[in-house]
């Protein structure tokens, strides 16, 4: 597998741009990758509104090394309420992914967990590959 540079991902905005003006919740928040995940959402100037971190009930209080973090405590994965969001970053363990799935059913989620990778129906799709395959929600 080829690496590829974050400058490689920038011109992919649009695929993101479904959730302009709506919440974002991602889950595993305090992990390294949910910290990215957060900093990349500011940085990009995307018009979404709160950002939901979440963790699963024993992870919270880890981690949050920004300011954010500090101010707004992360919240119980297992029972936030994903109708309040239209994109969802999973962050977390594939155990933790695959019990959210049929809660964040609604919403578009990013799968970075990898509890996914193998099921049929769920759709694999890599930016510079297959972009076309993102069927957004309107």
């Amino acid at each position: 597998m080829r690496r590829r540079a974050q400058r490689d991902a920038l011109d992919h905005g649009s695929t993101v741009s479904a959730a302009s003006g709506r919440d974002v919740a991602v889950v595993g928040a305090s992990s390294l990758i949910g910290e990215a995940v957060i900093a990349e959402i500011r940085r990009s100037g995307l018009p979404v509104g709160r950002i939901h971190r979440l963790e699963e009930l024993r992870d919270i209080g880890r981690g949050g090394a920004d300011e954010e973090a500090e101010s707004t405590p992360a919240m119980d994965a297992g029972s936030f309420d994903f109708s309040r969001v239209r994109l969802a970053f999973f962050c977390c363990r594939a155990s933790l992914a695959r019990s959210l799935a049929p809660a964040a059913g609604h919403c578009l989620v990013i799968d970075g967990s990898g509890a996914f990778r193998d099921a049929a129906e769920v759709p694999l799709v890599l930016a510079d590959v297959n972009a076309a395959a993102l069927v957004l929600p309107r």
